[in-house]
């Protein structure tokens, strides 16, 4: 693949991505444009940024498409050409052996970056990083078609500035390269941030990654982050330019996360429904029935019946309660332990999760060694501080339960049994039911 650099008027910055025979534009991603933009700040000399940055922004992009020969319109410096051939075994160039890589910060000069979504996660890890951190929000123009709507991100970043926080919006259809659209990578929602990196003098950037996610257990097993591929090989590729990962909610859940927030002034800031408005979540998606319901969960004020009838109506709702396992299915669990109301779909789902016999206490917990190994060494020592006013660390024993976490043999034994066939029947006629009576 040939990735070239173009510097546009109005300091917009576009990469033009030339697909080679040994290329791999399909998958289960296609590539589906070759060119993607950022309109990057006024005052950024962006003839400036390091060359290894530009590669390391659309290496973020574009990688997953890109055989093992990648050509440049730029050079690079050897360091972080050996970077991406240990990381990604993807050969780089060209290489000027003259040029320096970018060097991280000195503590006094550097700052956190943070690839901000206005989501509670996101806002989360914002809460535990310093007042200095810069936070840049990846702003996707939604085209005509798209159910995404950027108003509640955009409101959060304005409120941020408005407290004086460093905070930006930069504009970039990135997310369109990737067919169906989104993040092509782990790292390319922070693609804007890096190339700000020097312009801010950004020595490490934080993302919302929690545990969920990080640790695999949304899915149903645990396996252990640090030793993951997706996280050696963007640490490493991080690292290459003076970065590194600041993803301290990575040890913790989304209910740890959810009661950060909740503690803060940005309890009605916070927005992770990306198809509602400002102030109005849609109240139809997954995303939008599990955040209400963890709110529920610290505040004891559980969706009331109409709210609860639009969610029994949403056909992604209903396909995420019948499978095996549910995604995130310790959340729920750990939700609906003590939950005694009258919604019978609530009833139904708790009635479920009982076959999920895993102890899920430390949902609400913190794992410190997670928590060590991805948040700077330089910040640590004040983020755990901040982290543990409010979500308590894991005991021994706690740990050793988020370790072994592992509920596939019990969803292979319920898959079988005539309890999971009454009970997704019972899904799926609650939901024709609803649909029935709007017609």
């Amino acid at each position: 693949m040939k990735i070239q650099v173009e510097f546009e008027p109005e300091n917009k910055l576009v990469f033009n991505f030339d697909v080679g025979t040994n290329d791999n534009p399909a998958g289960k991603a296609a590539l589906a444009k070759t060119s993607c933009y950022f309109k990057l700040p006024e005052e950024l000399d962006i003839e400036a940024i390091h060359p290894d940055v530009l590669a390391l922004a659309a290496l973020t992009v574009v990688s997953p498409w890109a055989g093992r020969k990648i050509q440049l319109s730029w050079s690079i410096s050897k360091e972080f050409s050996d970077a991406v051939l240990a990381s990604l075994n993807k050969s780089i160039g060209p290489v000027d052996h003259r040029l320096p890589p970018r060097n991280q910060p000195v503590p006094e000069e550097g700052r956190p970056g943070l690839a901000f979504s206005g989501g509670v996660d996101s806002f989360a890890q914002l809460l535990l990083m310093p007042d200095t951190t810069a936070m840049v929000f990846a702003y996707r123009i939604p085209r005509e078609q798209d159910l995404y709507n950027p108003e509640a991100a955009l409101q959060a970043v304005a409120l941020l500035q408005s407290e004086g926080r460093l905070a930006f919006c930069i504009e970039t259809d990135m997310e369109y390269v990737r067919q169906p659209a989104g993040f092509a990578t782990d790292l390319m929602s922070g693609a804007p941030s890096i190339l700000l990196a020097d312009h801010l003098g950004l020595d490490s950037l934080g993302f919302g990654t929690i545990s969920n996610a990080a640790y695999g257990i949304g899915k149903g097993k645990f396996t252990e982050y640090t030793s993951r591929r997706v996280f050696r090989t963007w640490q490493s590729l991080l690292r290459s330019v003076g970065l590194e990962y600041f993803n301290s909610v990575s040890a913790i859940s989304e209910l740890g996360t959810m009661a950060i927030v909740e503690g803060s002034h940005y309890s009605s800031i916070a927005e992770s429904c990306v198809r509602g408005k400002f102030g109005e979540p849609c109240k139809k998606c997954v995303k939008c029935f599990r955040k209400q319901l963890m709110r529920a969960h610290y505040t004891g004020e559980w969706p009331n019946d109409s709210d609860m009838s639009s969610y029994a109506k949403s056909a992604g709702v209903r396909d995420e309660l019948v499978g095996l396992p549910i995604r995130q299915e310790f959340i729920y669990q750990q939700i609906l332990n003590a939950y005694n109301g009258p919604n019978e779909l609530l009833l139904l789902l708790k009635s479920r999760l009982e076959f999920s016999n895993s102890n899920t206490g430390f949902s609400e917990k913190a794992y410190k060694a997670g928590f060590d190994a991805a948040t700077p060494l330089r910040y640590r020592a004040q983020a755990w501080q901040k982290l543990i006013q409010t979500v308590p660390p894991m005991s021994p024993k706690d740990e050793q339960e988020f370790r072994n976490y592992d509920i596939s043999s019990q969803m292979t034994s319920l898959s079988r049994s005539e309890d999971f066939e009454m009970y997704s029947s019972t899904v799926y006629l609650i939901w024709a039911l609803l649909k029935l009576g709007e017609s």
